[in-house]
């Protein structure tokens, strides 16, 4: 099964669930991880991490950040930027991102965290600017943007992820082999070119780091779901 960032704590977003991902589901390897830009209108006078923070403290409430849905990449990072800066902006969920993305570009709502390959060709064209880059390290697609800790919010940190998980139970020279192979795909140069293409890291961790990467997870997003109060649906 490909799986994204929700499998680490989709069971608490949703109060009723067929299946336990931590019971049922066995983590295979992590495919690649996927870092976040923070984008805003051009016309947002905002040229910097720095004074969109100034700004939004100066007129809580008044800015909004639009996502993909309650509980994905593009909520969820938003959600740790907002309470690590200690700002109060307004979280406007859409049904996908296509209609985000066009409000985002009207100014409709005024922040943000998008994929790379959605939201760089707009960034190109001058019609949004990136701010800041949502991994602890810059990127190499993407060198001159600092990440949101450089921009003066320390401890930020968040990235979007994907891998393989397979049925609980399932034998553990299958596992072992479904993992190998899968590594040795990702290690092709074309495979590498095609994933860096989209802003994508390539991982093929084992397992076990997967897991251990999913237990993390659950642990820093989770209690910051509570205090926000995002509340099983």
């Amino acid at each position: 099964m490909a799986t994204t960032g929700v499998m680490a704590f989709n069971h608490y977003l949703y109060s009723k669930l067929p299946y336990s991902a931590e019971k049922d589901l066995a983590p295979l390897t992590q495919i690649g991880s996927l870092p976040l830009i923070l984008i805003v209108p051009a016309s947002l006078p905002a040229k910097s991490v720095k004074e969109l923070v100034a700004m939004a403290k100066l007129q809580p409430g008044k800015y909004s950040f639009g996502s993909s849905g309650v509980g994905g990449a593009t909520h969820v990072t938003a959600e740790l930027f907002k309470a690590l800066a200690g700002i109060d902006i307004v979280h406007v969920p859409y049904k996908g991102s296509g209609q985000m993305m066009a409000d985002l570009l009207s100014g409709q709502v005024q922040i943000a965290f998008d994929q790379i390959s959605s939201s760089i060709a707009h960034v190109k064209s001058g019609k949004l600017r990136a701010l800041a880059i949502s991994t602890a390290k810059r990127s190499a697609l993407l060198p001159d943007l600092p990440t949101v800790a450089e921009g003066g919010v320390a401890g930020y940190e968040a990235t979007s992820w994907n891998g393989f998980a397979v049925r609980a139970g399932t034998p553990r020279a299958l596992v072992n082999r479904l993992q190998q192979e899968t590594s040795k795909a990702m290690a092709g140069a074309d495979i590498k070119e095609k994933m860096s293409a989209l802003g994508i890291e390539p991982i093929g961790s084992t397992p076990e780091e997967f897991a251990a990467h999913i237990r993390s997870e659950r642990d820093k997003w989770i209690p910051l779901f509570k205090k926000i109060g995002i509340k099983p649906q």
